[in-house]
């Protein structure tokens, strides 16, 4: 009867099983990532003109402040991917975390919104960088949560498809509004889907906080059960009921054991034998231990687990990755639009319409994750180096203004585009399976929580780092080089990445070297067994 009152006054959440489901915080967190990647790129084309006609720059300016936003929102992410990784790893839920990522945006947002100066306009960038850091963050460490380490590829694949279609939908969209409705009717769109985000992260309910309304709602109906098989056990009477005490230093899970155990009789237990007779030699010196206090045992401070993750030689290889594949990918955010324009006369919807190229092909990343958890982050991320890195080069070969020059670099962008998608889905879920076994290998270094959140920070946050190196990079080959070398330069940076993608992503293909840090978790453990025994053997002598 009990029981049945207190599960009255504490009901479960409203629609606990479909809140709680994988498709829908997957889905959730996916249109979380459309968000974030749609709201920053749809501002893109309307940026120039904003600085103008709000922020009053003059117009031989626009280039310098339209990078300078650029990096200030990239410095941000660096900054703050990191910082959100460790605050979310120390909280109960993702909740909180999150839904301040959301505020952020929108904060951002409102300014773009209202602004009218550069002051306000490097603010609110620097506001989308924090938030940017902490959605893909905490929004990478909660699909973990929710799928776990061996599912992560497809999830991965899902958030990828999203981003890359709000990358693409963003600009597109940016300019249609600006054009037809005006520069508000673009943030207003905006602040609705944040709005949308907002609604869909309060209805999630987490993987760990269902367990434990079905862990409570399953212990109820074994009481309930055992109250209908004996009704007498759910209203005990005082004097049927009998007495335990309960000694100071006992644990409260042997009070719950002799609670659960008061219908049993309760016999008491003879005393310990008394220990065996030592011989002299071991016996202490009772004078001089009772005079002596008690120290407590000396414990050395573990080192914080993202200082575990960072000096894991591991996890250096999926963030070379993630880095290359950032690097790659912002170079042509650069070049492609002047080579464009320069080769073909194409004007500015020209220019944008050409990333369509590279970008419908990355739509197979769902895919793309289905096969990193079939056949493993190795063989996928290597053939997208492989792929990518000839294609690159090949890119030096537009050279003329012709309808077939204009097919062919249609193709090579899908080609590469294709290959991309390759690149980033296996390195997130690479990141995972890293997280994973520096746990295992070094649990006392982890909270409950675990790390995961702190080890998507790190990578969002090298990424982050490698959207500053590609415009830099390419912008400073096409104007002291040109645009054949920019490319070849390119592929030969990826041909070069694949050579440790396939040699060390995931341990090391051979078996050989690196052994404690790129073998199982249980080798290590097995190694970590065998030194404490051979320590405690020299104690013995």
């Amino acid at each position: 009867m009990w029981s049945r009152l207190r599960s009255k006054s504490r009901r479960p959440p409203f629609l606990l099983h479909y809140r709680s489901a994988e498709w829908f915080i997957v889905t959730s967190i996916a249109i979380a990532i459309f968000s974030e990647t749609l709201i920053y790129a749809i501002f893109i084309p309307v940026l120039p003109f904003a600085l103008v006609s709000r922020a009053r720059v003059e117009r031989d300016e626009v280039q310098r402040w339209t990078a300078t936003l650029l990096a200030v929102h990239a410095g941000f992410q660096i900054a703050f991917s990191p910082l959100s990784g460790w605050i979310a790893d120390r909280t109960s839920t993702r909740r909180g975390p999150l839904l301040l990522s959301y505020l952020l945006l929108a904060g951002a947002t409102l300014l773009l919104m209202f602004g009218r100066s550069i002051g306000t306009f490097i603010a609110a960038r620097a506001l989308q960088g924090a938030a940017a850091a902490a959605g893909w963050t905490i929004g990478l460490a909660l699909l973990v949560d929710t799928v776990g380490v061996d599912q992560m590829g497809e999830a991965s694949g899902w958030v990828s498809f999203s981003s890359n279609v709000g990358i693409l939908s963003g600009p597109l969209l940016g300019g249609v509004l600006y054009e037809k409705a005006g520069y508000y009717s673009v943030f207003y769109m905006c602040l609705g889907i944040i709005a949308l985000d907002i609604v869909l992260r309060l209805l999630i309910v987490e993987k760990r906080v269902a367990r434990r309304w079905l862990e409570e709602k399953r212990h109820t109906q074994s009481i309930d059960d055992a109250e209908k098989a004996d009704p007498q056990q759910g209203s005990p009477s005082p004097t049927s009921a009998p007495v335990i005490e309960v000694k100071q230093g006992v644990p409260s899970s042997s009070v719950s054991n002799l609670d659960s155990t008061s219908h049993d009789s309760i016999t008491p237990q003879p005393p310990p034998p008394p220990p065996a007779e030592e011989s002299p030699s071991r016996v202490p010196d009772q004078t001089t231990e009772s005079n002596t206090p008690t120290q407590p045992p000396h414990t050395t401070p573990h080192p914080p687990a993202i200082w575990t993750i960072l000096t894991s030689k591991r996890i250096l290889v999926p963030l070379w990755a993630a880095l290359v594949a950032a690097t790659i990918s912002t170079s042509f955010d650069t070049i492609l639009p002047i080579r464009v324009a320069n080769l073909f006369h194409f004007n500015s919807l020209g220019a944008g319409l050409i990333f369509l190229a590279i970008i419908i092909p990355t739509l197979a990343s769902a895919l793309v994750g289905k096969l990193t958890d079939r056949l493993g982050a190795r063989l996928i991320t290597t053939a997208g180096f492989l792929v990518l890195s000839p294609t690159l080069v090949c890119l030096r070969f537009v050279d003329h203004d012709s309808v077939a020059q204009k097919a062919l670099l249609c193709a090579l962008l899908a080609v590469c585009g294709a290959a991309s998608s390759m690149l980033l889905v296996p390195v997130m879920a690479e990141v995972a399976h890293c997280v994973e076994s520096a746990q295992k290998m070094h649990p006392e270094r982890f909270g409950a929580q675990g790390a995961f959140a702190q080890g998507y920070g790190v990578m969002n946050g090298i990424y982050a780092v490698g959207t500053l190196v590609g415009p830099i990079w390419s912008g400073f080959m096409i104007d002291g080089t040109d645009w054949a070398t920019t490319t070849w330069t390119l592929g030969l940076l990826a041909g070069v990445t694949a050579i440790p993608m396939f040699l060390l992503l995931g341990g090391w293909v051979g078996r050989r070297g690196w052994k404690a840090e790129l073998l199982s978790p249980e080798s290590e453990g097995v190694r970590k067994d065998r030194e404490s025994k051979a320590l405690v053997a020299v104690e013995k002598v």
